[in-house]
């Protein structure tokens, strides 16, 4: 598409984004002031995120865990058949079962073994563990009546990471019953419900890679009897654990946006300022007059097209006399009268209507002010001979006739050159359009001079003697003798 093509099409329809762009240069040159001010601060902002972020991101404290340790005991029972029965071999071991027989396997064995680990590289603990035998009566969370007697007991110093602590106790559970029953007795009572368990209580206390701790935990294991059978189940609480941490200082970190989008702020900054500085002093940051008439123009074919068609008139079919009007407006006035519709033509680049055998036309100027353009040489122009010594202030010495008929000559000359758009062809140094036509008001000054009879019925402008002589007649060209009156 060449130029030409795209100003027309500019002319006839402005797209929405070329409306946005022209309303956008329009906004930024009519507020360059406030862009530019803005822009710099898109900068100055752009470029300080940058500069701390890349450049001088500073230094920041951290707390890095450098190690971590916690308590593992294992918790394990068996036992042994001591009973002859068809089911059980006597003496085997039944470990880590549900459910226990009494009569069959009567002791119960407790094994735990303590030990910690964990991401540690030293450490030395010392551990002490005792389990106890506990009976006792309880009603809901309240504790009635509680025995605890002492089974076992082990110290150990120096425990390392992954060593192990053992202990093992033993418990009669078929001789639980009658010592309940004693307990009971002595009362005189039984209230609440009876609870058999072993309870060891460990503590453990040294450093882990060079920090002291201290922790004690309790290990239970519960005993639950009925007719013939006890099961054992097991917990723990209160292990200790934790992490060895440090502080750290480290160089600041930011994310993506932090990074990336002060850069993309810096660089769009300077660019744009740069973009429209340039404009400005280019002259092409503002819009154009012929993009703002272009805009203007696609605004009133938007707002007038129910009544404009677009088509193309033969040459030669628009017959009758030409009235031209001033904008769209007006020839969308003349069709909605006339009961016709604006038919646009975007070869000639014009709006018609027709209407009772006369053309309204409208021409939108392409180059809006074109009319205040010097007129082009018409094509039938002649070159006016102008002496540059000659003055207006000293008198011409010619016949008055042959001046008369050299300005009714240049009168035709100028009527039948192009009112606008054009420019008459003059010869000699300096001569332009004004010069011309200053030299036509003074020929026609001349004219009036040589031609307005005075008083005395005498032409003034000649030689004569007297102000109340007349002017002897003249003998113009073909012979004929002008018909003087004296007036006097």
């Amino acid at each position: 598409m060449t130029t030409r093509e795209r100003d027309r099409q500019d002319v006839q329809g402005v797209s929405a984004t070329r409306r946005l762009e022209i309303r956008l240069r329009e906004v930024l040159d009519r507020r360059f002031l406030a862009v530019v001010v803005l822009l710099g601060l898109v900068v100055l902002g752009g470029g300080w995120v940058a500069y701390n972020t890349h450049v001088d991101p500073g230094t920041e404290e951290t707390t890095a865990v450098v190690g971590s340790w916690s308590e593992e005991p294992e918790l394990s029972h068996q036992a042994r058949v001591q009973a002859d029965n068809p089911v059980f071999e006597t003496g085997t071991v039944r470990a880590d079962r549900p459910l226990y027989f009494t009569r069959l396997m009567p002791e119960l064995e407790g094994l735990y073994a303590y030990a910690y680990d964990g991401s540690v590289t030293d450490g030395s603990l010392s551990v002490e563990a005792t389990s106890y035998l506990v009976i006792r009566a309880v009603d809901g969370e309240e504790t009635l009546w509680q025995e605890r007697e002492r089974l076992e007991t082990t110290s150990v110093d120096g425990v390392e990471p992954g060593a192990a602590v053992p202990l093992s106790f033993t418990v009669n559970v078929s001789e639980l019953d009658a010592r309940i029953g004693s307990i009971v007795a002595d009362l005189g009572a039984d209230p609440g419900t009876t609870e058999t368990s072993v309870v060891v209580k460990t503590t453990a206390s040294g450093t882990i890679d060079g920090k002291q701790v201290a922790n004690a935990h309790e290990a239970t294991y519960s005993i639950e009897r009925n007719d013939g059978s006890y099961a054992v189940t097991t917990e723990t609480s209160g292990l200790g654990g934790g992490e060895f941490t440090r502080t750290v200082t480290t160089e600041r970190t930011y994310g993506p946006l932090r990074s990336f989008g002060s850069l993309a702020a810096l660089l769009f900054g300077v660019g744009a300022l740069a973009w429209v500085v340039h404009g400005r002093r280019t002259g092409t940051l503002g819009p154009s007059r012929e993009e703002l008439a272009a805009l203007e123009l696609a605004q009133e074919r938007a707002e007038y097209d129910e009544w404009v068609s677009r088509g193309r008139i033969p040459v030669g079919e628009l017959e009758g006399p030409t009235i031209e009007v001033e904008s769209l407006e007006d020839i969308v006035d003349v069709a909605i009268d006339s009961d016709r519709r604006v038919i646009e033509d975007p070869t000639a680049e014009a709006y018609y209507v027709a209407d009772r055998g006369a053309v309204y036309v409208y021409e939108p100027a392409e180059f809006p002010g074109a009319d205040e353009a010097l007129p082009a040489p018409a094509d039938d122009a002649e070159p006016i001979e102008i002496d540059p010594e000659t003055t207006l202030d000293e008198p011409v010495e010619a016949e008055p006739e042959a001046i008369l008929d050299d300005v009714e000559s240049d009168r035709a000359r100028r009527d039948s050159a192009p009112a606008a758009g054009s420019r008459v062809a003059v010869d000699g140094p300096g001569a332009d359009q004004a010069s011309l036509e200053a030299l036509f008001a003074d020929v026609e000054t001349w004219e009036d001079e040589l031609v307005t009879p005075d008083a005395n019925g005498a032409s003034s402008g000649g030689d004569s003697d007297s102000s109340n002589a007349a002017s002897p007649p003249m003998e113009p060209d073909g012979g004929t003798e002008p018909d003087a009156t004296d007036h006097g």
